[in-house]
């Protein structure tokens, strides 16, 4: 890979990483992983109905992110 082949590929990296961050569906989904983390160390739910809830979690951030690629195509 030539010098600008890399600095092409990380400024396309950081776009995207700037993307995520900006991103509400990201943060909704890092709140879900507080909250079941948070669930889990005062013992108001079980490993089970926390892997469950993450579970549950990145099923909707994944189908979010899909819904709206499809979308965005469509337009």
């Amino acid at each position: 890979m030539s010098v600008d082949n890399v600095k092409s590929y990380l400024l396309a990296l950081l776009g995207k990483l700037f993307g995520l961050l900006k991103s509400r569906k990201f943060w909704a989904l890092v709140a879900a992983v507080v909250v079941v983390a948070q669930g889990v160390a005062l013992g108001d739910i079980t490993q089970w109905q926390a892997a469950q809830a993450l579970i549950a979690a990145l099923m909707v951030y994944t189908g979010a992110t899909a819904l709206e690629d499809g979308l965005s195509r469509h337009t």
